[in-house]
């Protein structure tokens, strides 16, 4: 398979910082609705991120469901870097597919201590393949954001990226280690419509935020025929008198208090 042209192209930059783990500076947030069966309930919620917002600094606003959408049957390219005030690896892995690597770059590293090598300014020097605008944006007069992160990743040189072409023997994976410092860009076709996870696969990066949903050919989704009886989903809220009765319940205190002793002792040697 030869892949020369990339049909739709975005840029995400994973990183941890000030405990906030996100992607391009957006923590995800868990919908209360599963967008596939319940998109439109999905659109009429205000959870969703506004892409035009600024995330650096943080705001509320920064703790939204995170979703992109992607054309049906083209190439797509996304470009995972791994950029910012804290260097670390993430491992990040898309549902719904597999994809080629069509790039992996890395950091200048220090020959002598093999750690990512340093500006006078003690500053990590991440591979220069990509350019975070959030270094212009905070140098304005008045910006109270932070330069060492990066919300807003893109090509430095956006006419020539260095990109491998992709042929037969291309490396296909579903999950891709990004380098510290570095950056990887998969080329992967759009030919399965759904809603797919996006996500580091280091829990604690994912629980705190770092993931996505790829919104992969709406249009296409509008065939999907939705079963009438299907159950339908979504928050609730209980009082507290209401929580107290329901854990009241037999069903629920025999769950926290089991009345049975185990059925064998699992210090004893087992006897068949």
């Amino acid at each position: 398979m030869h892949e020369h042209k990339t049909n739709s192209k975005k840029h995400f930059n994973f990183e941890g910082h000030s405990g906030r783990a996100s992607a391009n500076g957006r923590s995800f947030l868990l919908p209360p609705v599963p967008p596939v069966t319940q998109n439109e309930s999905f659109h009429e919620q205000p959870f969703e991120c506004d892409i035009n917002k600024k995330c650096n600094p943080p705001t509320l606003a920064c703790l939204c469901t995170h979703r992109i959408t992607i054309p049906y049957q083209k190439t797509v390219q996304l470009v995972f870097s791994s950029l910012g005030g804290i260097n670390a690896v993430h491992l990040i892995h898309l549902h719904g597919h597999t994809f080629h690597v069509a790039k992996i770059g890395y950091p200048e590293y220090d020959p002598a201590t093999g750690f990512i090598k340093r500006d006078s300014n003690g500053v990590p020097v991440h591979n220069s393949d990509i350019t975070c605008d959030d270094k212009i944006m905070c140098s304005l007069p008045g910006s109270e954001c932070d330069p060492l992160k990066c919300t807003k990743p893109r090509w430095t040189n956006p006419t020539h990226p260095p990109i491998t072409t992709v042929h037969d023997r291309t490396v296909r994976k579903d999950t891709v280690m990004v380098p510290a410092g570095g950056y990887v860009a998969i080329n992967f076709k759009s030919d399965n419509p759904g809603q797919w996870f996006l996500h580091c696969h280091i829990e604690d990066h994912q629980l705190q935020g770092m993931a996505l949903i790829v919104d992969e050919a709406p249009e296409e989704q509008k065939k999907f025929m939705i079963p009438d009886e299907m159950n339908k989903c979504g928050d609730f809220t209980l009082t507290m008198e209401e929580y107290e009765h329901l854990r009241s319940m037999p069903g629920l205190y025999a769950a926290h208090h089991d009345p049975y002793p185990p059925r064998y002792d699992p210090y004893q040697p087992f006897s068949g």
